[in-house]
């Protein structure tokens, strides 16, 4: 049954993309070589709440829980969304979304160093060179429905998971975004994350190359 689930995510990934975006750019992100990752790094101890903000934007931040998603509380508009959400909570990845009443307008996850026993670091860690200690988090695939781009909600979403982050312990957080993506090169830089280290990715649909990282620092080794 996760088998079905997992293709079936998969299935309505590329039709959503599609939709959403067209068939060169499901190509360009399935097919590339030498992208440039950017390995960042944020102090959550620097992180302040955004409670005042979200309150303005009359947004939220909630958990990703299977009672919530069970309860509609959460209730995902995207379908890929929704069935990504599924088989992350499968693998034990935590994650927050960006709620407007009960309808979720973005999420982002993460995962933790003490779920790597059983195996259920995401494979960007390893090639990433990420060891993190048990209070170090890696957050990944940050999505915000396309039509509720543009605006804020983007550094809303990203801030107030820091935040629920550092609530539960966590005193750092790692992630990466392409240097080509402007979007989230101009909100990580607003949020103040630390550029640790350009790696040169190439990737033929399922397969990854990856050139070892260039880095003025070795956040792996902290």
């Amino acid at each position: 049954m996760k088998t079905f689930t997992y293709f079936k995510m998969r299935l309505y990934h590329i039709a959503e993309t599609i939709r959403f975006n067209g068939v060169a750019y499901l190509l360009r992100e399935i097919v590339y070589r030498n992208r440039e990752a950017i390995l960042v790094e944020k102090d959550l101890s620097m992180v302040k709440s955004p409670d005042d903000a979200l309150h303005q934007a009359n947004v939220h931040i909630e958990e990703i829980t299977r009672p919530a998603i069970a309860s509609h509380t959460l209730q995902f508009p995207i379908k890929n969304r929704f069935l990504k959400a599924m088989h992350y909570l499968d693998k034990g990845y935590g994650g927050f979304a960006l709620v407007s009443g009960n309808e979720v307008l973005g999420d982002i996850w993460y995962a933790a160093a003490p779920t790597s026993q059983d195996g259920t670091l995401p494979p960007d860690v390893k090639w990433l060179g990420i060891q993190c200690d048990d209070n170090y988090a890696y957050t990944f695939d940050m999505y915000l429905n396309p039509v509720k781009r543009g605006g804020a909600l983007a550094s809303l979403l990203q801030i107030g998971s820091l935040h629920e982050l550092k609530k539960k312990g966590f005193s750092r957080a790692f992630g990466y975004f392409w240097s080509n993506n402007i979007p989230a090169l101009w909100v990580h830089r607003m949020l103040k994350w630390s550029e640790r280290a350009k790696i040169k990715v190439s990737r033929f649909f399922f397969i990854k190359f990856v050139t070892p990282s260039r880095s003025s620092d070795s956040p792996a080794e902290r």
